[in-house]
């Protein structure tokens, strides 16, 4: 589909860099759940206590994660598309998204 708004390469950086900021963030959570807060639980003298949550928490993350991706896996099949990254779709929008964006339609010949 036609693109109205292009963004420079500098965005792809700035997308590289979030993605690798993420990961960290993600491997350092998940070493170190007992600072996070999440999934603690505090004995009675106090001491915070993560390793009885803390692979059923990393079994629930990987589970949802694999079914999301099955889940897409099945719906590009549904449709009749292969599995693939990218959109390898052929479709052209509507005459009034042209209309929108202030081009021409293409003709249809």
């Amino acid at each position: 589909w036609p693109r109205p708004l292009k963004l420079s390469g500098t965005w792809v950086a700035a997308a590289w860099i979030c993605l690798v900021v993420n990961i960290i963030g993600t491997i350092v959570g998940v070493a170190y759940m007992q600072y996070t807060g999440y999934l603690v639980k505090f004995g009675a003298d106090g001491v915070a206590d993560v390793t009885g949550y803390r692979p059923a928490a990393l079994a629930i993350g990987v589970g949802v994660i694999v079914v999301a991706v099955v889940g897409y896996i099945i719906g590009q099949k549904q449709i009749g598309r292969p599995f693939s990254f990218k959109d390898p779709s052929d479709e052209e929008p509507v005459p009034h998204v042209y209309e929108l964006m202030g081009k021409p339609a293409p003709s249809g010949d």
